[in-house]
């Protein structure tokens, strides 16, 4: 049994990238703003007239960062937070001290459990978020409001 001391990038499979296709970036409402999208090739078409060559495909990719190539992968260090500076910027959250991680936090019942293991993300120190008081942080709100202004990118 692999415990979470054992997780590697060899146990990944979503790592894998997906066959007849590449990942690439389309520059968003601004430059810093990264789309991530799957540009899918695609074989030539036959017909009376001949070959014709098709271009490639490109549909929004949801598969986060370890389908990208130039993605160093470190389980421990979690996933960077692309979208803080964003976030910071709108000036409605504040961050506060969360409390410590609890083994039924990630379903198991006790401490004596090998699999429940508090040092999973050892790297990440970064302190939560929430709603500056009265205020609201959801996409929905947003969007009633007309300020989703960005477009996210994984």
């Amino acid at each position: 049994m692999k415990t979470a001391n054992s997780l590697n990038q060899d146990s990944i499979s979503i790592m894998a990238s997906f066959s007849g296709s590449k990942k690439v970036y389309v520059e968003g409402s601004q430059p810093d703003i990264r789309v991530p999208m799957r540009e899918i090739g695609l074989s030539p078409t036959s017909g009376s007239f001949g070959e014709e060559i098709n271009e490639p495909v490109r549909v929004y990719d949801t598969s986060g960062p370890y389908t990208d190539p130039a993605y160093t992968v470190n389980l421990r260090k979690g996933l960077p937070a692309l979208r803080n500076r964003w976030i910071q910027e709108r000036g409605d959250v504040e961050e506060y001290d969360g409390r410590k991680i609890k083994p039924e936090d990630n379903g198991y019942r006790s401490e004596d459990d090998p699999r429940a293991n508090d040092k999973v993300f050892p790297g990440l120190s970064r302190k939560p978020l929430r709603a500056k008081k009265g205020l609201n942080v959801t996409q929905l709100h947003y969007a009633k409001r007309g300020s989703l202004r960005q477009r996210w990118s994984s």
